[in-house]
């Protein structure tokens, strides 16, 4: 994940949901939810298991995006976040 030196942002949960629930609605802000789409689609930001696991469980629009994605998620006892 980080072996080539490149900056990668780590998301928390409400990082998403608060957007989603307060500010940054689908209908009101797509290019928003576009923008945090591709950059973890690029890799450029990641999600942990636990993150994923929390959105994804609802039953509203953002737990169907977030699902849409495909995205692989990285587990919080991996070495590169531990620290190694």
């Amino acid at each position: 994940m980080m072996a080539d030196n490149r900056k990668v942002y780590l998301m928390d949960s409400n990082t998403f949901i608060a957007p989603f629930k307060m500010y940054y609605p689908f209908d009101f802000a797509p290019s928003f939810w576009d923008f945090l789409g591709s950059n973890i689609s690029d890799g450029k930001i990641v999600v942990l298991k636990k993150v994923y696991d929390e959105v994804a469980k609802g039953t509203d629009d953002l737990s169907v995006w977030i699902e849409g994605l495909g995205l692989a998620t990285i587990d919080h006892r991996t070495p590169e976040i531990l620290g190694q």
